[in-house]
């Protein structure tokens, strides 16, 4: 029934609906409640001109409204907790501006030999370097540029 009235989908899973209050002040409450029956009871009691199932009646909504009152005063709560699926989104962004033509100006050595190894032209330890910085640049001015436009 809680699932209809919050509408809850069916692929949500573990639903749980728990009740609380947020106040504790039980002994308080039942203090008041007592109070508001016996002042019921007192206030139609000595209505003499009214029927007997009118001051039963009249009574009856009398203490009922001092429950909800007394109840709201206690600060009830509904949590309701439901897991869901989600699609995931994974988002790519590309540059695709003018500026992404203009070419690396690599004067460097360092420089040079890191974008080298980067598009796999020189190898990752400085052991096995066979070209020298010159040829290397060469080498990358070489490659082609991919457009992802």
């Amino acid at each position: 029934m809680l699932k209809q009235l919050f509408d809850v989908n069916p692929d949500e899973t573990d639903f749980v609906a728990q009740f609380s209050l947020q106040q504790d002040h039980w002994g308080i409450a039942l203090i008041c409640l007592a109070g508001f029956l016996m002042y019921s009871i007192y206030l139609y009691k000595s209505e003499s001109w009214l029927s007997q199932n009118r001051r039963t009646v009249m009574g009856g909504a009398y203490l009922l409204a001092g429950c909800l009152l007394v109840f709201i005063l206690l600060e009830p709560v509904l949590q309701l907790e439901s897991k869901r699926p989600q699609k995931r989104t994974f988002l790519v962004l590309v540059d695709a501006s003018q500026s992404m033509g203009i070419k690396d100006q690599l004067q460097e050595e360092k420089e040079i030999l890191d974008a080298a190894r980067i598009m796999n032209l020189a190898p990752l330890n400085d052991k096995d370097l066979t070209k020298n910085t010159a040829a290397l640049q060469k080498d990358l001015e070489k490659q082609e540029v991919t457009r992802l436009v």
